[in-house]
């Protein structure tokens, strides 16, 4: 989840990824702190099976992020980032694109604020669970001209939210799979909702790339592009989705030794709103932070395993999944910022604005794009 100083912290390449902590007392809705006096040795049994991690360079997502309805028991308590992307996308005053959107956690409560905006993940399933959550929640993108036209008036602009499976180095190829006819050689519709101007692929309903006047990428998704260049291959494309001057936002882990020093062979329980184990190792070559994340399912969702008619006997007890992450310096983050073209506006140690310390454990980015 999310990392204040003493917090524990995580989110996926495509969503939302990471576990580690810093800062106990602070921010204890954000989830995720680890209690180091409570340190274990040795690892649970674990289901082996369910020991999955994206090869490197693969167009794959860490087994986490495949699996929504255990993804959203341990991030959707997390809320403390909707409020500063809700603020920002409503002073940008136009369409928002997120990557990494994972299931709709950030994407659907800006749509329900009546901001245009596209959502990107790399999972098919997240995809999927992101457009049933928009439908849920009646912001889901109009299916027919009627309800395009409907929706496109400012009592009905909040109806909004678009997701397309797509790979966040890559962005604007989300766009593939839109009907390459729609829009050419005809005028663009433009529409006005509480959302701002938005300028749309005509037959469509979707907004157009180059036309996004913010970009977010939460939950130090960026850090799941461990590969040399990836990163810098992400924020280079991401750039072509905005229009001059128009805004990214992002959230990445701060480098503090309470984060990089841990003994690789100890667990940290994480508080949760359900119970977690998680180990670490930081690869200072690869600058690659090798997370290990234990899941008793049986706590996590109480539910699904009733529903399996799982019991204590027939549990198969926890499930290890890992995932890999980029740690990047404040120093390293604006070099990579300035390569693609980007121009650093602001930096927070947190999403209430407050001031960015060496200590901090999360680094929050504002940038805006060249012309």
């Amino acid at each position: 989840m999310e990392t204040r100083r003493g917090e524990a912290s995580t989110n996926s390449q495509n969503a939302p990824a990471a576990s580690t902590a810093h800062d106990a007392n602070k921010a204890r809705e954000a989830a995720g702190t680890t209690n180091d006096s409570n340190k274990a040795r040795e690892a649970p049994g674990t289901h082996e099976s369910n020991k999955a991690r994206a090869a490197p360079g693969t167009n794959e997502s860490p087994a986490l992020y495949r699996d929504p309805s255990l993804y959203d028991a341990i991030y959707e308590p997390f809320i403390a980032d909707i409020s500063l992307y809700r603020e920002l996308a409503l002073e940008a005053a136009g369409p928002v694109v997120e990557l990494a959107c994972g299931s709709g956690r950030v994407t659907v409560p800006l749509a329900r604020a009546g901001v245009p905006i596209v959502g990107i993940d790399l999972s098919p399933a997240m995809v999927a669970a992101a457009r049933e959550r928009a439908m849920r929640e009646n912001v889901a993108n109009p299916e027919n001209a009627a309800m395009r036209e409907n929706a496109a008036s400012p009592e009905n602009a909040a109806m909004r939210a678009w997701f397309l499976p797509g790979d966040m180095r890559d962005p604007i190829a989300a766009w593939e799979g839109i009907d390459r006819g729609a829009g050419v050689g005809r005028r663009p519709v433009v529409s006005e909702g509480r959302g701002g101007r938005t300028e749309e692929i005509s037959g469509t309903g979707i907004p157009r790339p180059g036309t996004f006047r913010l970009a977010i990428i939460p939950l130090h998704s960026l850090s799941h592009l461990v590969e040399p260049g990836d990163a810098l291959r992400c924020l280079q494309n991401l750039r072509t989705l905005l229009v001059p001057d128009g805004r990214l936002v992002l959230a990445v882990h701060n480098p503090v030794p309470e984060l990089l020093e841990r003994d690789p062979e100890a667990l940290y329980p994480v508080e949760m709103p359900r119970p977690l184990l998680e180990s670490s190792r930081y690869d200072r070559d690869r600058r690659v932070l090798h997370v290990r994340w234990w899941v008793e399912r049986a706590e996590i969702q109480p539910e699904r395993e009733e529903e399996a008619g799982r019991d204590a006997d027939t549990d198969p007890g926890p499930e290890l999944y890992e995932f890999d992450l980029r740690i990047f310096s404040p120093r390293e983050l604006d070099a990579l910022l300035e390569s693609a073209g980007f121009e650093l506006r602001a930096r927070w140690g947190w999403y209430d604005r407050s001031s960015f310390t060496g200590e901090s454990g999360t680094q929050v980015v504002v940038a805006a794009s060249g012309g």
